[in-house]
């Protein structure tokens, strides 16, 4: 993750752009769901800091699962509880990019 960050980084001040930074997480299991979570949080939270070129508040997490809803072994109200938090988590205020 932190390698895409970079190379976007350093092409953006090569180039002015870079491709978007999109990171796909396969398996609404509670591991992909743990990561996919960690992913949004590093990028909008701690990222912005360290990279001037770029905006990582911008990254988009993509969480695929084949199931209906993602914590498919749990309850489905802790399923859909897990499901809003992913969605808050990624539309959630981020700090403006200094």
């Amino acid at each position: 993750m932190l390698l895409a960050f970079e190379l976007a980084n350093a092409r953006c001040r090569n180039t002015a752009w870079h491709p978007p930074l999109n990171f796909v997480v396969i398996g609404g299991g509670a591991t992909g769901v743990e990561l996919a979570g960690a992913i949004i949080d590093i990028a909008k939270l701690y990222m912005h800091h360290d990279f001037r070129h770029i905006d990582p508040t911008k990254a988009r997490v993509l969480l695929l699962e084949g199931s209906a809803r993602v914590l498919g072994a749990f309850p489905p109200d802790l399923s859909a509880k897990a499901e809003a938090e992913l969605v808050r988590l990624a539309s959630r205020c981020t700090p403006a990019h200094t």
